[in-house]
């Protein structure tokens, strides 16, 4: 310390007892934050945490619960979320009211639950549950939490139903019923029809009398209803009504089980019949995927047909290959839009110099088309038939023996019937009375089976340098596994 520094003051006393009693009210002020803190953090809130997760915490920014059902059941709503610690176990709740409140009605029933949102577990919930009319029930859902740290919606998905319905205690009123067509104008306009009365939940059915005003046949393809609550359970389509001709269209509906009078629209989706429309395929392309030394792409012949039938086509393809290897060509697809494959001579084999061709069944759009259909192919080469193991390559080098001795190299796998390449780097250095360079003048195959078919040869490798010599064999077309012995001739100036 320096010369003017202030003294400093000496610490007050406290006597031995004070100071534990000191200690002590400390720890339990301590104390008393600690569990403060854990009720506080325990208690819920009514609004969405923050976006940011702790380590260790999955931040739940909402809850979204949606049931699958009658509409009038439940809709899909969300709750508040919250933070839970990641890969812990925990509940989620939401209050559902059962929203018509008329007498007689049935009540909704949630039949399940399960998690929509990928690393959440379902472990159980107080399904089923039943809530009555003008009632009120909560329902609890235990999931188990992703061992990690994040902020994510949750989604669960409930699926209702009616229970305990009484059709004698309610009555559906049609007034009228609509029938709306979509499509070809000119096979069935909209129109009209008178209703009904049925009890609630009661399966009736509606007729309507449509005739083709064109020049051409039509197809009502599907049916299906328009108004809510009113749920499609049969029809006799497909319909087809020949040009100025009427026919029958006949659809059976299910009311909804309670009080309702209202109009009933059902929707029907109609085209002209495949008779009248042609498609003409003017060319097809094969287009070729998987291995590229199989086939190339090329183009084939269509042909003209019915809207709606099939197509065959086909190609010939060939394969040229390493002995014993073949192409095979395992899956046709389409890649134009309304075309199907439906059929397809595959797998195909094609053999190593072989031709094969390639048949498929193409199901056409139902309307008029001219276009290029474009095919897809699949394809693998297969493994030849034998495979030749080389397990070491020697080399051995007759001539000055300064130049080299006997060398070896590792060996190889190659396809039997293949041709395939073997080298060595070969390096020199002169002594003081030894030439300036070495040269492989010629290389031969020592071992039976294999077939020379050229290398790099005569080849020059100057003192103090490094030069690779490269063979070039044929392989035997049977399952061996050898030693492979070059032989090589060696000179010097």
């Amino acid at each position: 310390m320096g010369a003017n520094s202030p003294p400093v003051p000496a610490p007050p006393s406290v006597a031995p007892g004070s100071r534990r009693r000191l200690w002590i009210t400390v720890g339990v002020a301590v104390l008393g934050l600690v569990v403060l803190a854990g009720i506080v953090g325990s208690i819920p809130t009514n609004s969405a945490p923050s976006a940011s997760a702790r380590d260790g915490t999955i931040v739940l920014s909402t809850i979204e619960w949606k049931f699958a059902g009658p509409v009038h059941c439940f809709n899909t709503t969300s709750s508040v979320g919250l933070a839970i610690s990641a890969g812990s176990d925990f509940t989620v709740s939401l209050a559902l009211s059962y929203p018509t409140g008329t007498t007689g009605h049935p009540e909704c029933t949630v039949t399940s639950e399960s998690v929509g949102t990928e690393g959440f577990a379902l472990v159980g919930s107080n399904t089923p549950l039943v809530v009555g009319s003008n009632g009120e029930q909560v329902l609890s859902v235990q999931l188990t939490a992703p061992d990690r740290s994040e902020t994510t919606p949750l989604t669960l998905d409930g699926t209702a139903a009616l229970t305990n319905q009484t059709n004698s205690s309610t009555r559906v009123i049609v007034t009228q019923v609509h029938w709306i067509f979509t499509g070809t104008s000119h096979c069935v306009n909209e129109t009209t029809t008178n209703g009904t009365t049925v009890g609630g939940g009661d399966v009736f059915t509606e007729s309507v009398s449509i005739r083709s005003t064109g020049s051409v046949s039509c197809t009502i393809d599907s049916e299906a209803s328009g108004t809510s609550n009113f749920t499609y359970v049969e029809s006799n389509t497909p319909l087809t009504v020949s040009s100025g001709s009427r026919a029958t269209l006949s659809v059976e509906i299910r009311a909804p089980s309670w009080n309702v009078t209202t109009a009933l629209d059902l929707d029907g989706s109609v085209s002209p019949s495949n008779r009248t429309t042609r498609v003409n395929v003017t060319a097809v392309n094969w287009d070729f995927s998987g291995s590229t030394s199989c086939f190339n792409d090329t183009t084939g012949t269509g042909g003209t047909v019915d809207g709606g039938s099939n197509l065959s086509v086909s190609v010939p393809i060939s394969f040229t290959g390493p002995a014993g290897s073949s192409c095979t060509v395992s899956k046709v697809t389409s890649n134009t839009s309304g075309f199907s494959v439906d059929a397809s001579n595959t797998p195909l084999v094609v053999p190593t110099g072989s031709t094969q061709t390639l048949s498929a069944t193409v199901g056409t759009p139902a309307r008029n088309a001219t276009t290029v259909l474009t095919l897809l192919a699949s394809v693998n080469e297969s493994e030849a038939a034998t495979r030749v193991n080389l397990t070491s390559v020697d080399w051995n080098f007759s001539g000055p023996s300064n130049c080299w001795g006997d060398l070896s190299t590792k060996g190889k796998v190659v396809t039997g019937g293949s041709e395939f390449n073997v080298t060595i780097s070969l390096s020199y250095t002169a002594g003081l009375l030894d030439p300036d360079s070495c040269t492989v003048a010629s290389a031969s195959v020592g071992t039976p089976g294999f077939t020379f078919v050229g290398a790099n040869t005569p080849l020059v490798v100057d003192s103090g340098t490094t030069e690779t010599l490269r063979v070039t064999l044929l392989a035997p077309t049977e399952d061996e596994s050898l030693v492979l012995t070059i032989d090589g001739v060696v000179t010097s100036p």
